[in-house]
C-alpha cells in the first residue's frame, strides 16, 4: 500500500464524513479519478473506526451524560430508535448498494451531490425565514419521538453515494424546525452508532477475507498504513467537527451547496 495515497485517503474521509458533502462518494471518486488502486477493505475498516474515535472523544461529555445522567435518558433513546431504520435497511440492501454499478457511477454520484444540494439550500432558506419562536429548542431532550424517528429515515438516504449521512440528517433537523447547530449536533451523536457499525461491518469482512486469503491480507506489512490512514482520519474527523460546529454558529449551509453542485457538475463531465 501506498503511504501517501492511505495518507490522502485518510484526510478525505475525516474531512467528508463529518462535513455535509458525502465521504462515500469522494472515497470511490478519489482513487477512480486518480487512477489508484482500490485500497481495499482493511483500509476501509481502519478509515471509518479513525472517524469513530474523532466522534467519540469530541463529544465525550455528551456521549458519557446519555448514560451516567438520569435527565439525558430521553437523548440515548432517541438516537437508539432514530439508529434502528438504517440498522433494517442497511443490512438489507448493503449488497446490492456496495455492488451495484449504477449506484457507485459517476453520473449517478453527481445527482446525488446536486440533488442534496437544492434540499440544503431549500430548507436552509426556509430556516432563514421562520420566526424564531417557530424553532426548536435547543434541548436536543425535547426534540419528540416522531421527530426522531423522520431523522432516522432520512439517515437512510446516506446509504447511497454522495448523499452525505450528517448533511442529510441537519437537513431533517432544519426540515423540522431545528437550529442549524441543533441540528448538526445531533447528526453527529448520531452517526457515532452509524460509523461505528459501517466500521465494525468492514472489519468483519477485513476479518473474513484475511481468513480466507492470507496471502492477500498480510497485517505485519500493511500495518504501517493502516495506522497512518487510522491517525490521518481521525485528526481530520477531529478539525472537521469542530469547524462545522463553529462555522454553523454563525452562518448558512451556502457554501457546502455551492461546493457540491460544482463537484457535481464536474462528476457528471468528467
Amino acid at each position: 500500500m501506498d503511504l501517501f495515497h492511505i495518507f490522502i485517503l485518510g484526510v478525505v474521509q475525516g474531512l467528508t464524513e463529518m462535513l455535509p458533502i458525502s465521504s462515500s462518494g469522494h472515497l470511490i471518486l478519489f482513487p477512480k479519478f486518480l487512477h489508484w488502486e482500490d485500497p481495499g477493505l482493511n483500509v476501509d475498516a481502519f478509515l471509518h473506526l479513525g472517524t469513530l474515535l474523532a466522534i467519540l472523544i469530541y463529544f465525550r461529555e455528551d456521549l458519557l451524560s446519555l448514560v451516567f445522567k438520569k435527565e439525558r435518558r430521553k437523548l440515548l433513546l432517541y438516537i437508539f430508535l432514530a439508529t434502528l431504520p438504517v440498522v433494517f435497511i442497511g443490512f438489507s440492501a448493503k449488497p446490492f448498494i456496495e455492488t451495484s454499478e449504477l449506484l457507485r457511477s459517476s453520473k449517478f454520484i453527481s445527482f446525488t451531490l446536486i440533488f442534496v444540494a437544492l434540499l440544503m439550500w431549500f430548507f436552509d432558506w426556509r430556516l432563514e425565514r421562520s420566526p424564531k419562536k417557530e424553532r426548536t429548542s435547543e434541548n436536543l431532550e425535547f426534540m419528540g419521538m416522531f421527530r426522531v424517528i423522520k431523522i432516522g429515515l432520512a439517515q437512510c438516504l446516506a446509504l447511497f453515494p454522495g448523499v452525505s449521512r450528517s448533511g442529510i440528517c441537519a437537513i431533517a433537523g432544519i426540515a423540522q424546525g431545528m437550529s442549524r447547530e441543533a441540528a448538526i449536533r445531533f447528526a453527529f451523536l448520531l452517526g457515532s452508532p452509524a460509523i461505528a457499525g459501517a466500521g465494525l461491518l468492514a472489519t468483519k469482512d477485513m476479518l473474513e477475507n484475511y481468513t480466507k486469503l492470507p496471502e492477500i491480507y498480510d497485517f505485519n506489512h500493511d500495518l504501517p498504513a493502516l495506522a497512518v490512514g487510522f491517525i490521518t482520519s481521525f485528526v481530520a474527523g477531529w478539525i472537521a467537527i469542530d469547524f462545522l460546529i463553529k462555522f454553523l454558529n454563525k452562518n448558512n449551509f451556502t457554501v457546502f451547496v455551492i461546493y457540491r453542485i460544482l463537484l457535481g457538475i464536474v462528476v457528471y463531465f468528467v
